[in-house]
């Protein structure tokens, strides 16, 4: 083998495996449906939906959107698409998971980062209560 040729295949090779990275990243996790239930289960929403607002405009909307259909810009090259909180079928709990834990806790996308080490647990309730009524 040439040098050229070590070369050409070595870049092939890492193209792909950068590939299936990215592909991975963007894959579900595997969540048990018992752990998504005990957390719509055990929740008890404290936060106001005025209070939220601020915080959804700073953390969420790149991706969700202003009006919370998944279509914020940052989202629209993301796979699986932002969740589109205006289909009112999100248990209050299994959000604040989402938000605090990140998407992967709840069976969705790696993509979605988690607030808990970075907000507070009443900024994070209230984010959850502005969040609930895109739904209403």
């Amino acid at each position: 083998m040439t040098i050229t040729t070590t070369k050409t295949i070595a870049f092939v090779s890492a193209f792909f495996l950068l590939g299936f990275l990215f592909i991975g990243v963007g894959c579900e996790a595997d969540s048990s449906g018992a752990d998504q239930a005990e957390a719509a289960d055990d929740f008890e929403l404290t936060g106001t939906a005025e209070a939220g607002a601020d915080n959804y405009a700073i953390h969420c909307a790149t991706c969700h959107g202003a009006d919370g259909k998944g279509d914020g810009p940052g989202g629209r090259a993301l796979t699986p698409s932002p969740t589109d909180f205006t289909t009112g079928d999100i248990p209050a709990g299994r959000m604040y998971k989402a938000v605090s834990e990140g998407g992967m806790a709840v069976g969705k996308a790696a993509t979605m980062p988690p607030f808990g080490n970075s907000l507070s647990e009443q900024e994070m309730q209230d984010i959850v209560a502005y969040t609930l009524e895109f739904g209403e």
